[in-house]
């Protein structure tokens, strides 16, 4: 048996934790249902046995669960050591600073979680500092507004380039040096935001590459409200079109 559900019963957190530690060294249920019980512990109980027993979950979807601190104790606790969950949606919970200086003590110790979704919480301004002092040695991203996007890496460009003294060349980054550069977001089809911008404006004719990556620029800038904005540096003795001509003579 890999599933097991007790859901829409009258089981409250004394029951709930019972069946949570009698379950401790039980590795076939990966799945306890416990909705429509009397308390969100309850509930949460349940996804923490997922947590600790389910080996291919890679991201936790809470949002709108209305979970406060003692829900997020139960969930950290069992990710502290997890090593397949890399995404966690906590949007419109009621976790408060509590609540965040659990998630942040599991923060430190887990360096497999790379995005985290806290947005329309109760985090005041000691919360902030828990969470920020825990990622200066993790590289996770937390999501503070709703629809943030997600970094696809965490630094377009850490060093300095060195540029060819010759030639003719055009040096294009998806982001400036030390930004983000964002992963595929909404209507981007899967590309992320500098590909799919790039995609839209590279056949348009007789535009310069200069003017096209203008277009571009502000395409990703409006997508990404301002964090991200691509990096340009060119060299050229004459313009350079990707489509020289109308568009029906390119077709």
């Amino acid at each position: 048996m890999t599933t097991l559900d007790l859901s829409d019963n009258q089981i409250e957190d004394i029951g709930a934790r019972l069946l949570f530690n009698s379950l401790e060294n039980n590795k076939t249920i990966t799945t306890v249902r416990l909705t429509g019980n009397n308390s969100k512990y309850c509930e949460a109980i349940g996804i923490a046995i997922g947590i600790r027993n389910d080996k291919t979950l890679t991201n936790i979807d809470l949002r709108l669960k209305e979970y406060g601190d003692n829900e997020i104790k139960l969930l950290v606790n069992e990710l502290y050591n997890n090593k397949t969950i890399t995404d966690l949606d906590f949007n419109k919970n009621e976790i408060s600073n509590i609540g965040i200086q659990y998630l942040a003590d599991m923060l430190r110790n887990n360096t497999t979680i790379i995005w985290i979704d806290l947005s329309q919480n109760q985090i005041g301004d000691v919360g902030a500092k828990y969470l920020g002092d825990a990622l200066k040695n993790n590289k996770a991203t937390i999501a503070e507004n709703d629809h943030d996007p997600k970094p696809a890496f965490g630094k377009a460009l850490s060093g300095h380039v060195r540029l060819p003294k010759k030639s003719q060349f055009v040096l294009i980054y998806s982001a400036d040096p030390g930004t983000v550069s964002f992963a595929d977001g909404p209507h981007t089809n899967g590309n992320s935001y500098f590909t799919h911008s790039l995609l839209n404006h590279i056949s348009t004719p007789n535009t310069k590459i200069e003017d096209m990556m203008k277009e571009v620029s502000r395409e990703i800038k409006f997508k990404s409200r301002h964090r991200q904005r691509p990096w340009i540096n060119l060299c050229l003795h004459e313009d350079f079109y990707f489509q020289k001509g109308t568009l029906n003579e390119n077709l």
